[in-house]
């Protein structure tokens, strides 16, 4: 019986050890800056650190008040980021993994579905090493 789980427990680290290396060391970076003076949205996507994504989305957006409203969180996965307005109102943003999804909750983020508008959106597939 000792043999059966040694080789077991052998077998369990190799499958280990033989796992593939996943690319979620160096993630890539989306964002969205909005300005609510304006209305005015700033989209950026496949960058390799917070700070130029956030940096490339105000750039995008233009106008002096832009502000990153969300990101990717630079995490592993793929993520779909949204912001939408109520006209003249209350803004939400919200991430799925799918575009549609992400649109959806950041329109009920508003709090307001029935009227909010989305004014931008973006997804980020990260690059994978297997």
């Amino acid at each position: 019986m000792n043999k059966t789980i040694s080789v077991v427990v052998a077998a369990t680290g190799a499958l280990f050890l033989a796992a593939p290396a996943h690319a979620d060391t160096n993630p890539l970076w989306a964002a969205l800056s909005v300005s609510k003076s304006t209305g005015q949205v700033g989209k950026a996507w496949n960058y390799r650190s917070e700070d130029d994504a956030h940096d490339a989305a105000d750039e995008s957006c233009g106008v002096a008040d832009c502000a990153v409203m969300i990101d990717t969180e630079g995490d592993r996965y793929d993520r779909c980021i949204a912001v939408a307005q109520v006209p003249h109102g209350k803004w939400g943003s919200q991430y799925a993994s799918d575009r549609d999804s992400a649109e959806s909750f950041a329109k009920g983020a508003t709090l307001d579905r029935e009227h909010a508008v989305v004014r931008g959106s973006v997804c980020q597939k990260q690059q994978r090493d297997y």
